[in-house]
């Protein structure tokens, strides 16, 4: 699931410059070789988290990314 989760990713986002950031949680299945290879190949850069602080951030999907998503999708 994850895998295709990383492919849908790359091919519905788009880059800024030719990377693209993922921010993930520890989660196991985000740690294996092959999702961290294929991130690799598509230059995705991934941010893991500490487990358990993801829900802390939720207000951050307001205030900071909500705006940048406005700037990005001009």
């Amino acid at each position: 699931m994850a895998l295709k989760y990383l492919k849908h990713f790359y091919r519905h986002t788009r880059p800024i410059g030719v990377f693209r950031l993922l921010i993930l949680d520890s989660y196991n299945s985000h740690a294996t070789f092959r999702f961290k290879e294929l991130a690799y190949e598509y230059k995705i850069i991934l941010l893991y988290l500490p487990a358990h602080t993801t829900h802390k951030l939720q207000p951050l999907d307001v205030g900071i990314f909500g705006p940048q998503l406005g700037f990005y999708s001009i």
